[in-house]
């Protein structure tokens, strides 16, 4: 079961994180685009719930783990394999396309267009505004979401691809330097932990919302009565 079951997890979150990212760069467009229509569909509930569809569907299908995968023990080591009975190896190979398509291709590709078109409607908008004093902040906050996005798309297109590629090549039994693998499955890594750290980098709000959170949580303050206490001291 512990095979089972490490594959599930494995599938789910990295599957999950990749759709979250690419409904966040979503959201980022709407909001650029219809900024008045944004306060009402771009909402703490809204996101909760399409976060929570993302991980209910992926979870759904991952399910396929708990069948597909079987521990295997020689007597001298014990590793997980894939479990032959119950699917062919021509599945195993069409996953492993798949799975490159909807961790990795296609993500990019979402990804790029919804940044590529937030960061040009902001370098317009700040062409417009001209030496208009009054729009500074706008044209800072332009420069710092386009470095932010430029960042995320070009990590994430630069970290995953190969992975992507290596893995099918592997399921498909190309001659693969077992280095090549290592280096990739490392860049797959850093993708996941990179993220993060450049929004907490280049994004000056997701750094003061994570400071809070962890002043939160350090101080055995959380929810609403976190809530309350920032209204009160505000007024």
């Amino acid at each position: 079961m512990t095979c089972q079951l490490s594959y599930f997890i494995y599938y789910v979150t990295t599957h999950s994180s990749v759709w979250i990212l690419c409904f966040m760069s979503a959201e980022k467009c709407f909001a650029v685009f219809m900024p008045m229509k944004a306060k009402d569909v771009c909402t703490v509930k809204v996101a909760k719930i399409v976060c929570a569809i993302i991980i209910l569907v992926w979870a759904i299908f991952e399910s396929q783990w708990f069948f597909l995968v079987k521990k295997v023990d020689d007597g001298v080591y014990i590793w997980c394999d894939y479990d032959y009975t119950n699917a062919n190896e021509k599945y195993f190979e069409f996953y492993a396309v798949f799975d490159s398509c909807v961790y990795s291709f296609i993500p990019c590709i979402f990804v790029l267009i919804f940044n590529v078109s937030i960061i040009t409607k902001l370098m317009l908008a700040k062409f417009k505004s001209g030496s208009d004093s009054s729009q500074n902040t706008l044209s800072k906050t332009a420069i710092n979401t386009s470095i932010l996005l430029l960042s995320v798309s070009i990590s994430f297109l630069i970290l995953t691809i190969p992975s992507s590629i290596t893995w099918i090549m592997r399921e498909l039994d190309f001659s693969l330097d077992p280095a090549v693998y290592a280096i990739t499955t490392f860049l797959f890594y850093v993708n996941h932990g990179l993220n993060a750290a450049m929004y907490c980098f280049c994004g000056s709000k997701f750094r003061k919302e994570a400071l809070k959170l962890l002043c939160c949580f350090g101080k055995g303050k959380v929810g609403p009565e976190t809530t309350s206490n920032s209204v009160s001291a505000s007024a």
